[in-house]
Order: structure tokens, then C-alpha cells, then sequence
């Protein structure tokens, strides 16, 4: 599946996103295909140091990766439906049928794919985990909730029975909110995949705090001590590793911001950045 024009990096991650959308993939699923493609690259750029390795073609990996990040999730694709939309990313529609006829093309992609995914089995070494940030991310603000919900419920007997029972503590977030920072969290987790040197080299737990950090900012609330203890943090401050991974995030969304528009890339959440 060759493209018609030269392609950067960043052309196969916008492929993947778009074939992700069109496929209606969760973000899990997309994320685990961003791994075994990054995962395939390092593997290609190890052995071509030492010897001249032949290369799979980029897209070819990129479908193979979807299509084995749909078996290893359980999400029921069938591999004719991702040869459609990889085929029609690729190679454009221009107002006739979009999906590619039974033919000699079909199979030779088809087969393609097929040797391409024992390839990259060899090369994930048959180990189709993959530990991803979004559950970490869920446990966060669902144990953030439950100590909003116990400080609430045990009032300082100083206050009226108004502010019982319409006020927050200070710096706790209300129900609104986190569901706010839960779907800005989870959208930035998804976001990241779209760095292979991000996802390399921060663990998934970091990123997920990381992730949580930077949606509290952006809808502007401070981070509840709740979140430091529960990310297990020794003071009230982010440490080093955190902080420069949520610095890379705001660069990464950034760098990924669509033309005239003020949110984030996948473009998909709202909100302003705050300042790195």
C-alpha cells in the first residue's frame, strides 16, 4: 500500500488517528496499535544499525497494528473494513466507490497484511500486553471524588447549615468538574500516543497524573490534596519527572494545535493551556 507522495512521521500518526475515527476504535485500542507501531520502528532502527534490514512499508505496519490492536482488544473489525479505510486514507476518494473491489489488489494487500502480522508478532515477541493510562487515570479521580465526598460529609461544625450543604471544601472539585477533567484527562492520555519518544519514556502511571495535572489547570482548579496523596507525591508539589512530562504535553498539544482554533489536537477536547 504504497502512498502517492512522500510521507513524514507525523503523516502515519495522522493516518492511524483518522483510521481510528473512521473504524470507530476506542482509545485503548488505538493507543495499543501507537505501541506496537513504535515498537516495530525501534526494532527496524536496531537492526538496520547492525545490518541492512528490508523494511515493511510504514502503512502496511500501521494497518497490520490496527488490525492486531482490534484481536488483542476484543473489538470486532473485520480485516475487509480496515483494508477500506486504510486503502481510501491512502490512496484518496475522489467521488467513486469507496471501497476496494474483490480483485487482484485486495489480495495482494490482504496478503500483505497477513505475513506482516506474524512479522510483528516475532518482533512484540508474542506479548500483546499493554499497559496503558486510562484506568490509571479513572482510580485517580474516583478515589479524588471519594475523599471530596468524605470531607463533605464530616462539615466543620463552624460553618452554617448553608455551607453545609451547598459548599465545597476549599480546593475540592465538584461532581462537574471532574467529569470535566476526566474527559480532558483521558483525551490528553490519548494525545500522547501521538509521541513515540512520550510514551517511551514515562511510565504509564506517571503520565496518567501528569494527564489529570494539566485538565485540573486547564479548567483552571487547583489540584485537591487528595490528588498528592493519592499519586503518592511527598509534598504538595508535582516532582521533577511530572512536571517536565506535563510541560512535554502542553508542547506536544500544542504542536499538534489545528490552524485558527484554541483547544487541544484530537483535537479534541476544549479548553486553554495553561502556561509550561
Amino acid at each position: 500500500m504504497e502512498p502517492s507522495q512522500s510521507s513524514t512521521d507525523r503523516s502515519f500518526v495522522e493516518f492511524m488517528l483518522a483510521s481510528g475515527r473512521m473504524l470507530k476504535l476506542d482509545r485503548p485500542t488505538v493507543s495499543t496499535a501507537f505501541v506496537y507501531f513504535y515498537k516495530y520502528q525501534e526494532f527496524y532502527r536496531k537492526c538496520n544499525a547492525e545490518t541492512q534490514t528490508t523494511k515493511v512499508d510504514d502503512y502496511t505496519i500501521a494497518t497490520t497494528c490496527l488490525h492486531l490492536a482490534c484481536k488483542n482488544g476484543e473489538v470486532p473489525r473485520k480485516l475487509r473494513e480496515i483494508i477500506n479505510v486504510a486503502y481510501w486514507l491512502v490512496q484518496g476518494w475522489e467521488g467513486g466507490d469507496p471501497y476496494l473491489a474483490i480483485g487482484d489488489q485486495y489480495w495482494i494487500i490482504k496478503d500483505s497484511i497477513m505475513k506482516t502480522e506474524m512479522i510483528l508478532l516475532r518482533v512484540l515477541g508474542f506479548s500483546l500486553q499493554v499497559d496503558l493510562p486510562y484506568t490509571i487515570i479513572i482510580q485517580i479521580l474516583q478515589a479524588m471524588s471519594a475523599e471530596s465526598e468524605r470531607r463533605v460529609s464530616k462539615p466543620d461544625r463552624r460553618r452554617s447549615n448553608a455551607d453545609v450543604f451547598h459548599a465545597h471544601p476549599p480546593n475540592e472539585l465538584s461532581t462537574t468538574q471532574l467529569r470535566v477533567v476526566a474527559e480532558f484527562a483521558l483525551c490528553y492520555a490519548s494525545d500522547a500516543y501521538a509521541s513515540e519518544d512520550l510514551v517511551s519514556s514515562v511510565s504509564p502511571s506517571d503520565l496518567a497524573a501528569a494527564c489529570v495535572y494539566l485538565a485540573m489547570r486547564c479548567v483552571k482548579a487547583t489540584p485537591p490534596k487528595a490528588f498528592y496523596e493519592i499519586c503518592r507525591y511527598e509534598s504538595m508539589r508535582l516532582p521533577s519527572n511530572t512536571r517536565d512530562t506535563v510541560v512535554r504535553l502542553i508542547g506536544l498539544v500544542r504542536q499538534w494545535r489545528a490552524p485558527g482554533l484554541d483547544h487541544p489536537p484530537t483535537l479534541r477536547t476544549g479548553g486553554k493551556l495553561p502556561d509550561a
